[in-house]
């Protein structure tokens, strides 16, 4: 009797610990977008004011981001000093390869930036700039509808299907 009831409660932990990942990942892609925004206005104000090159901006993005946007910036910045002749798609894409922890909706935003990155004269890259930041901004309001019911629903379902589980088994 003594494991059947251990054995519950392992399921229903084990239920409700999937719950609360999906709503941390769910909180992770939230931060992440809000600071891949927030880098992409940075970048857009630097290139119309001060003209930095690629390398100066990557590097203060360094500064002013968090968490994995911070840290793709970081390897992106690594792999344009290692290369004599760098093409910024290239080396975005092998920073993404690095930063493995990159959520899906952040990362897809970083490779259609990839694309933009050194390709285009000041005006051209504004709007690049400017066209993903809108498109960015855009999934986060889709993801973020809702938001408080969508991660309170993870966590019921969650430790409700291992309650169901459970009864089953016993």
């Amino acid at each position: 009797m003594m494991f059947k009831i251990l054995g519950a409660l392992f399921i229903v932990v084990g239920c409700g610990s999937f719950g609360l990942i999906m709503a941390y990942n769910h909180r992770r892609e939230v931060f992440a977008l809000e600071q891949m925004i927030a880098a992409l206005d940075y970048m857009q104000s630097e290139l119309r004011y001060n003209l930095l090159p690629l390398p100066e901006l990557s590097e203060k993005v360094i500064g002013i981001t968090k968490g994995v946007v911070s840290k793709v910036f970081r390897y992106f910045l690594e792999e344009l000093q290692k290369q004599v002749l760098p093409d910024a798609e290239i080396c975005m894409r092998s920073a993404l390869e690095q930063a493995r922890d990159v959520p899906d909706i952040t990362k897809s935003c970083f490779e259609v930036l990839s694309l933009t990155l050194g390709k285009f004269d000041l005006e051209g890259q504004e709007r690049a700039l400017s066209s993903l930041r809108q498109n960015c901004y855009k999934k986060l309001e889709e993801f973020t509808k809702n938001q408080d019911t969508r991660l309170r629903s993870y966590q019921t379902l969650g430790i409700c299907a291992g309650a169901a589980v459970t009864i089953l088994f016993i």
